[in-house]
């Protein structure tokens, strides 16, 4: 039961918070007059500290390091690694207010999460360890929110380490995973090889084999309820990029093209 948990709760917690991130990273130009890409470097990684953009490059994995120094530098000449995140985490917090508070069984949602989050090994994991240091919000809807993050950022943590075992850089991982990202993280455009497709596709079968960890402590009652709830909420929200369950956010992309 763990290991289909951790393969059917992987796109509802890759995509719900991207909406929340993507909320908070758009209110920084108005906000702090800083761009949002740079915002979004500092503010996610403020969890670090004021780490050296090497560190915060190698905590990200998927951004080309350059425009990781880039964004630090325009970032942090204009506002505070602490401000950064507080508002990175408010911003997330009042999405979730404002777009899950309607749905039901929130509270109990919130309860199977924190349960995950709590009892996860944070080893190669640093922002997530980050993140979950962090307070708690009171609102239900927004500790669903935070600690589908925190998961988030855990797999995601862990995902890094299946592909870089499988000998896949980042921007190969990138090109297959999210092609339309490449030029965002810095990348340049070109697909990824073909040869490589099935690597990532065994390192996403690792993720999730590293992911049941996570579960363990939960029984088939609650194991449900979370896959339930965390289904209700994508359904909810939507994918953000695409409202089929089966966007390119989870399903790697066939290259059109060799390297």
């Amino acid at each position: 039961m763990t290991r289909d948990t951790a393969r059917l709760t992987a796109g509802p917690l890759f995509k719900v918070p991207a909406h929340a991130m993507a909320a908070a990273q758009l209110t920084a130009p108005e906000e702090f007059g800083v761009d949002s890409m740079s915002f979004y470097v500092q503010a996610r990684s403020a969890v670090l500290g004021e780490a050296e953009p090497g560190v915060v490059a190698a905590a990200f994995v998927w951004l080309q390091p350059d425009l990781i120094r880039r964004a630090l530098a325009e970032a942090r000449a204009v506002i505070s690694t602490e401000v950064a995140e507080s508002h990175w985490r408010a911003a997330m917090h009042r999405w979730a207010i404002e777009h899950l508070s309607d749905l039901p069984d929130m509270t109990r949602l919130a309860d199977v999460l924190r349960r995950c989050v709590v009892q996860a090994d944070g080893a190669q994991a640093p922002i997530f360890s980050g993140w979950r240091a962090l307070d708690t919000p009171l609102d239900p809807a927004a500790e669903v929110l935070h600690h589908m993050y925190a998961l988030r950022e855990l797999r995601s943590s862990l995902h890094a380490c299946a592909v870089l075992a499988q000998a896949i850089s980042p921007r190969e991982a990138v090109a297959i995973r999210t092609p339309w990202l490449l030029e965002v993280f810095g990348w340049s455009s070109e697909p990824s090889p073909s040869l490589v497709v099935p690597r990532w596709e065994a390192a996403e079968r690792a993720t999730d084999l590293m992911m049941e960890r996570v579960f363990e402590g939960l029984d088939s009652g609650e194991s449900a309820d979370l896959i339930e709830g965390l289904e209700r909420v994508l359904a909810h929200t939507g994918s953000l990029w695409s409202d089929d369950p089966s966007s390119p956010a989870t399903v790697p992309q066939q290259p059109t093209a060799p390297l």
